[in-house]
Order: C-alpha cells, then sequence, then structure tokens
C-alpha cells in the first residue's frame, strides 16, 4: 500500500503531504482497477495508464476504504514519531456506490457479436452447462429479466397464432415462480435468430427428458430467485475472461440493448414496454391493452433487433 501511495503522491514524504495531495489519493483510488498486475491489459504499466481503462473494472469501495485505512495508520504513526504534523487522511471514506439497473450499459455492436460467438462457438471454452448458454442468449434475444428466464417451465414455450412465443408468468408447476410487476406478465414471440441458434430443439430435449423446468439444475433462493448461478457466471466468468466486465455492463444489460435497438428503430413505446414487460403509461394505453398487443405485432417488432 505504502508503494502505491508513494507512486500517487510521486514520493513526496509523509511531512510534505497536502489535503489536496490527499484528495487526489482518495480519487486515484476510486479508479484504481482490480488486480492490475495479473491482467494483461494493465500489467507492467505506469499508474496513469491504467486509471479509467474501458472495460477494465475498478476496486470496490469496501477495498477503497481499506486502503484509505491503511494509509490513515501510517499517517498516525507518522504523526506519533514526528515525521508529520497532521494525519490529513483522518475519518477519510468512500461511499458504496450503488448500480441501480437505470444505471446500465446497453452493449455494443461489437461485444454482441462477440458475446453471440462465445455462446455458440465457445472458443474459450467457458459455456460449461445449459442454462449458461441458453438463459444468456434467450436474455440476449428477447430483453427479459434473468429470473424470468431462469424460472422458465418447458411448458412456457408454447406456438400461438402459429408463432413460437415465451410465456412469462408465475403460473406453473413449481411453487417459486414470481413477477416483478404485474405489466411483467406478458407473452415474448421468439426472435428468428433464437429459433435458428437451435433453442426450439434444446426446449424440446428438455421435454423429452420429462424436465418440469428449463432449467432444472438452477437452484432457487428467496432473495434472488432461480437466476444467481447464470448472474455470476455471466458477470464475473464470461464477461471477465472476454475484457468486458464493468459495473454498468453486466447481464440486465441485455435489457437495456433491447430497449435501445427497438427504439432506434422506431417500434412503437407501447410495443417496446409490452416486450419489456414495463409498466404502460396514460389512460387511453391502460384501456387499450386490456386486449393486448396480437403476436403477430410484437414478434415484427422484436425482430428488428439484430447483431
Amino acid at each position: 500500500m505504502l508503494a502505491l501511495l508513494g507512486e500517487i503522491t510521486e514520493q513526496k514524504t509523509a511531512a510534505k503531504l497536502t489535503k489536496a495531495d490527499a484528495r487526489h489519493v482518495k480519487d486515484v483510488l476510486t479508479r484504481y482497477p482490480q488486480n492490475p498486475q495479473k491482467k494483461a491489459a494493465t500489467k507492467g504499466k505506469p499508474l496513469s495508464e491504467i486509471l479509467d481503462l474501458p472495460g477494465v473494472a475498478s476496486i470496490s469501495a469496501s477495498t477503497v476504504n481499506t486502503y484509505l485505512s491503511h494509509i490513515q495508520t501510517f499517517m498516525r504513526w507518522a504523526v506519533d514519531h514526528g515525521h508529520a504534523t497532521e494525519n490529513i487522511f483522518d475519518g477519510m471514506r468512500v461511499k458504496a456506490r450503488k448500480y441501480k439497473s437505470d444505471n446500465r450499459d446497453a452493449f455494443t455492436a461489437d461485444q454482441l457479436v462477440r458475446l453471440y460467438e462465445h455462446l455458440t462457438d465457445n472458443p474459450m471454452g467457458l459455456v460449461k452447462v445449459d442454462a449458461a448458454k441458453w438463459g444468456s442468449l434467450v436474455g440476449m434475444f428477447t430483453g427479459m429479466r434473468l429470473n424470468e428466464i431462469a424460472q422458465l417451465e418447458t411448458t412456457d414455450i408454447k406456438e400461438v397464432d402459429g408463432l413460437w412465443c415465451i410465456d412469462v408468468s408465475d403460473v406453473g408447476e413449481g411453487t417459486t415462480k414470481r413477477l416483478k410487476t404485474s405489466a411483467a406478465d406478458r407473452r415474448v414471440p421468439l426472435h428468428n435468430q433464437l429459433i435458428a441458434t437451435g433453442f426450439l430443439n434444446f426446449v424440446e430435449a428438455q421435454r423429452a427428458a420429462r424436465h418440469v423446468r428449463l432449467f432444472p439444475a438452477l437452484s432457487y433462493c428467496p432473495k434472488n430467485g432461480h437466476g444467481r448461478a447464470i448472474s455470476r457466471w455471466f458477470n464475473d466468468t464470461l464477461l471477465e475472461k472476454m475484457g468486458m466486465k464493468s459495473r454498468t455492463v453486466v447481464f440486465h444489460s441485455f435489457r437495456h440493448t433491447m430497449n435501445t435497438q427497438l427504439r432506434r428503430a422506431d417500434v412503437d413505446d407501447a410495443q417496446v414496454k409490452t416486450i419489456l414487460g414495463h409498466e404502460q403509461q396514460g389512460v387511453g394505453t391502460g384501456v387499450y391493452f386490456k386486449g393486448g398487443f396480437r403476436p403477430a405485432q410484437l414478434k415484427a417488432a422484436i425482430d428488428k433487433f439484430s447483431l
């Protein structure tokens, strides 16, 4: 920690450090990357080149506070032994950063293509279970919430008016299905590319094996539902190994990507909200949506999403 402090302050002695230096140290620590000597993007590079690198996660607020605590201990020693007159770091802390779903970024076009290749061709051998592959692909091509995907039953994939759809609901043979809001209860048509990738073949195989749930290996916990394992694998393994990991780029980014693409394609606002399970606004819209959109209308909309 002292070596890093020296690098940040350009080797100033404790006696020469100012409150401005302390604020600078705090700022740099909030932008300091995780494990910089273990990653190719940061290993062996000077401090000025490794801060705020795209796709490289910075250390957590908890780790920043641990570093600051060590510095405070050092400065306390320096004051006690006459090497400094004041502990300028005393009481310095950072607040935990909260990342709500609204603060997530959409995937770029290049990131989407790379993710699709890794999920289907598996060049690095990172995809080891069906839930990782198909759960992620469903997220990519539907924009569904992670737990909506993880709790699916094989009967939720059905043909309606000649089109394959996913019924998103809290109804099923199990007792653990739940929805975030009433608007989340919806029917999402399958994207052409998801079908072409073999999703229906996977569904049929799960039915043939007499599985009730589409992803039976995913365990349930009251706090996080069924989606925790996919979330950990996708965010901490896949994105990490692909060099995409960031606090604002996570599984939930699929929803933002779908939302962004459909709106750029001039899809009707009410259709976008229906596909994503968002609340509709306005009295007129509420009355209109008692019957809902036809599958063909939503199918035409969702197929405007592309890699």
